[in-house]
């Protein structure tokens, strides 16, 4: 039996499925070791992803609407401090600045991409059958980590999604990161959770702050910012507070799993 479902539900099944139109366009890419560019436009939303492939294998993707917060990131998990991190250029020069420096090395800051590169891919992969298009030899240095095989990526796809499901359930019940807030306790923090990525993402929770809002503020994926969070409501560090009461930003993406729930509008009022 195949791991991949149809959905019946709609563009984003909140349960996980993964649309096998996509699934199949990343493994003909495979087979065929093809470099270059994948497009997939999403028919609900209009947005358009870019995953860049080398000899058939991920190795970044650009999402409509997200810039990865790499300067965030970094500070996340404790590879440069906030006053280094401020001193950072925007978008993808701030890892490049950052490695010229020598805070980091070329391979940890791929490292800290990927998780970028599989969370949108993740989404890409959850679209209800797009339009795909190929464009050879393409390529990009933005946000880049080592290819990633297609079968061990779109294998792992349903168990993350299955995954975050259920972790956000025993934190919200419903409701969705993308219009959930959560807040801290105060309770003290178990020795156990003690790390730059944890006490961030708890720093990041303020009233009328969703989930996904949080989750931006330190440069994670949703994915990233559910699991912790969900550390941390079973440490009673960090309760709901309910829905935001507030819009969702017009003209980005706060993670990339927003990808294909939302139009994007340009600063000309148009939806991309």
């Amino acid at each position: 039996m195949s791991l991949f479902r149809r959905r019946s539900t709609g563009p984003h099944n909140q349960a996980g499925g993964v649309d096998t139109h996509v699934v199949r366009e990343l493994e003909q890419l495979q087979e065929a070791s093809f470099t270059g560019c994948l497009e997939v436009v999403d028919r609900s939303t209009g947005g358009c992803a870019r995953v860049f492939t080398f000899r058939g294998a991920p190795y970044a993707v650009a999402l409509d609407g997200y810039v990865p917060d790499i300067a965030a990131r970094l500070v996340t998990f404790g590879r440069v401090d906030a006053d280094a991190a401020a001193g950072l250029p925007p978008g993808p020069d701030a890892g490049r600045e950052a490695v010229r420096q020598g805070w980091i090395d070329a391979e940890e800051l791929g490292d800290l991409h990927r998780e970028i590169v599989i969370a949108s891919i993740g989404a890409i992969a959850r679209c209800a059958h797009p339009r795909v298009s190929r464009v050879a030899d393409a390529v990009t240095d933005s946000y880049c980590t080592l290819p990633l095989p297609v079968g061990a990526l779109v294998d792992s796809l349903p168990a993350r999604f299955e995954r975050l499901h259920r972790t956000w359930s025993g934190i919200a019940g419903s409701g969705q990161p993308s219009a959930t807030c959560l807040v801290a306790t105060g309770a003290p923090l178990p020795d156990v959770l003690e790390s730059p990525e944890v006490r961030g993402l708890l720093g990041a929770l303020a009233p009328g702050i969703t989930a996904d809002a949080a989750a931006r503020r330190v440069g994670f994926t949703r994915a990233e910012a559910v699991h912790v969070l969900g550390l941390l409501a079973a440490a009673g560090a960090a309760r709901v507070a309910g829905p935001s009461g507030q819009s969702a930003p017009a003209d980005r993406l706060e993670v990339p799993e927003q990808f294909g729930e939302r139009a994007i509008v340009s600063a000309a009022g148009a939806a991309r």
